[in-house]
Parts: structure tokens; sequence; C-alpha cells
């Protein structure tokens, strides 16, 4: 193991956990927007500190902001948040054990930017999409699904009601993401990524 390891695994720690944390503020204590920002981030953190999948340390990011998310009032289901945001985490990190992780952390940046974007095009929809189309890409929204994990209903949030024109969308064009089940297949799928990178990593990382 090279001699910088433990201090390179602090500091991004630390930058890991600080960019999650400043939510707090930059969604000036608003539950919906603390989420919102913990959506945006966490794959990006995870990718981050990809490289060291196999230590613990590198999933303390993840609980901070659980912690953070289970103290934060105004969700009606917080654990299911936190379980959320740690799927995403490990999706980014198992792209992180394995592509370079300033590139892994760009493209989950990027793609979750842009799937949360769709459906109001930033705000700068002059009129709403075709219901039908707003539907699917709600379902593909990575903030749609902490969102409606936590209990929240988004479809009736002033940030895509009118903008998105989710009042024109019945509720059984939508596939919801109140269940477990989306949130335990992205951390599955994250977890075994960063799993099989193992035995490809460990010679060249740990010398």
């Amino acid at each position: 193991m090279s001699r910088g390891y433990p201090s390179r695994v602090f500091t991004s720690l630390c930058s890991v956990i600080a960019i999650g944390l400043a939510a707090l503020v930059l969604g000036f204590g608003a539950p919906v927007g603390f989420l919102a920002w913990l959506t945006l981030v966490a794959s990006m953190a995870g990718a981050w500190m990809g490289p060291w999948s196999r230590s613990w340390r590198a999933w303390t990011p993840p609980l901070a902001w659980g912690l953070a998310l289970l103290m934060t009032r105004g969700l009606p289901m917080p654990w299911m948040a936190a379980f959320t945001i740690a799927s995403l985490y490990a999706i980014g990190m198992g792209l992180g054990s394995w592509l370079p992780r300033e590139r892994a952390a760009g493209s989950c940046l990027l793609l979750v930017a842009a799937l949360s974007l769709a459906p109001t095009f930033g705000g700068h929809l002059e009129r709403p999409l075709p219901p039908a189309v707003t539907a699917r890409l709600l379902d593909l929204s990575p903030v749609a699904w902490t969102l409606e994990s936590a209990g929240v209903d988004w479809m009736r949030h002033p940030a895509v009601y009118e903008a998105a024109g989710t009042a024109n969308i019945d509720p059984s064009m939508r596939t919801q993401h109140r269940n477990w089940l989306a949130a335990a297949t992205l951390l599955v799928v994250g977890c075994l990524l960063a799993l099989s990178s193992k035995t490809r990593t460990l010679g060249s990382t740990e010398t």
C-alpha cells in the first residue's frame, strides 16, 4: 500500500462528506432542497471514492448523510430517503472502482443532472411536454426517485406542478418509486460493481 493512501482517503472522505452536507446550506434548510441536492452529488461522490471501495471508511459519507436525513424534519420516510441516497452512492462507487474516478464522477454528475432536469428542461419549457412523455421522464428522474421514496408528493410540488404540467398526468401513468425495491436494486448493483473490481485492482493498489 502506498504511503499516501491514508491521507488521500481522509482528504477525499472529508471532501465528499462536505459536498453532501453543504446541501443543508444550499437547500436553505428545506428538506426537499436538501434531498434534491444530495441526489445530484451522491453518485458523483461515490465515484470519487471508487478507488477505495473495499475500505469501510469509503462508506462514511452515505452514513453521515443518512444521519443528517434522519434528523431532517419534513420528510415522511427519511430512512427510505437515506437508503436511496446510499444506493446512488453505491452505483457511483462501483463505476469509480472500474473507471478513472474523475471521468466516472463527471459522468455521474452530468447523467443525474440531465435526467433530473429533463421533465421541465430546467424550467425553460414554454409549455409542458405531453403528459405521457413527462410521466416517463419523471420515472427516469433520480430526484423523483429519492423524493417519492421519502414520501414526498413530488407531482404536486411547486417545482414541477406547473413547469411539467403534472396536473394533467394521471397517477396510473406513473411507475411510483415509493417502495424499497428500486433503491435495493440500485444498492445491490452498485455493491456488485465495486466488489467485482476487487480482484482486478487489489494487486496494483496495495503494493
